[in-house]
């Protein structure tokens, strides 16, 4: 599994998704360096996304993203932050930032192809 993690303090939740889950884990530590990500956002089963970030909030990554013609809300990404705040489509859920080995589980089950979305939204709350 290929994870894309926007996030300026990734420390933790990128060691759970590297050491036990043995996903395959880049780093963005925070919006400009996602920004420059864009192009390659086809090469990623799943991203997560914090919210508030250096240079750029969450937010204000997708819209940049959009403006280089990138829709967010075909890409497998969820928002990770401790609050529900931003922006948002509707498209682009929030997950929460406490992810233990079942969420993640759980996120890679629905990469994969084995849960439906409204089954992995209602599991993850």
């Amino acid at each position: 599994m290929r994870a894309l993690l926007i996030d300026d303090n990734p420390y933790s939740l990128e060691r759970d998704m590297r050491e036990l889950m043995g996903w395959e884990v880049t780093v963005a530590e925070d919006g400009r360096e996602a920004v420059g990500i864009g192009p390659r956002l086809k090469d990623f089963d799943l991203i997560l996304l914090d919210h508030r970030m250096p240079f750029f909030y969450g937010d204000e990554v997708l819209v940049e993203w959009q403006r280089e013609g990138i829709d967010a809300c075909l890409l497998p990404i969820f928002r990770i932050s401790s609050l529900r705040e931003g922006k948002y489509p509707r498209q682009v859920p929030w997950v929460g930032k406490a992810l233990g080995c079942s969420k993640l589980r759980l996120l890679q089950q629905w990469a994969e192809g084995g849960l439906e979305d409204e089954e992995l939204l209602r599991k993850l709350r």
